[in-house]
């Protein structure tokens, strides 16, 4: 059964927007969530989501597109997906490209290995879903172009290997 948690604290008073959670191998759960400051928040729960620590500002850059973070069953890394344009402040709003991976070896403080999926400047890459099937990630998730006007209309699923995420 689900029971409502505690409203995470907002200390910057950003829009907090389309959370993701993915627990952490110490027993915590860690909240990252969209915004308009061209950085992904987070947010940390050590109660199953009773209560959360304040949001703050990660090193993630990013716009304002939510980003989807799955532990890689056989290796226990985090792999992130998400639109690394580097918190451009013009691109913050209306950009959703490009779409790159990174993995984590320590639990989300760092970021590695950070690969291009996808690039076009018009393209609108978001909202992904993530599977894994043994040595490769599949990822459902939007692919339409601004200039098309279709951004949300059109879906794309990729298969990548674990190979290719870690860079061998």
């Amino acid at each position: 059964s689900w029971e409502a948690g505690e409203e995470v604290a907002n200390p910057d008073d950003v829009t907090l927007q389309e959370p993701g959670v993915v627990a952490l191998k110490d027993g915590r759960i860690m909240m990252f969530m969209r915004n308009n400051s061209g950085f992904q928040y987070i947010s940390f729960s050590a109660d199953n989501g009773e209560t959360w620590s304040p949001a703050e500002a990660s090193n993630i850059r990013s716009p304002r597109s939510p980003a989807t973070i799955e532990r890689i069953p056989s290796t226990g890394d985090l792999l992130m997906v998400w639109n690394n344009n580097g918190g451009e402040v013009e691109a913050i709003a209306g950009k959703r490209t490009p779409f790159n991976t990174a993995v984590s070896k320590d639990e989300g403080k760092t970021w590695q290995v950070i690969r291009t999926l996808a690039d076009d400047p018009d393209g609108w890459y978001c909202y992904t879903a993530m599977e894994f099937a043994g040595d490769y990630v599949l990822l459902g998730h939007s692919a339409g172009n601004r200039k098309e006007n279709n951004g949300l209309a059109v879906e794309h699923i990729s298969r990548l290997s674990l190979d290719w995420i870690y860079g061998k």
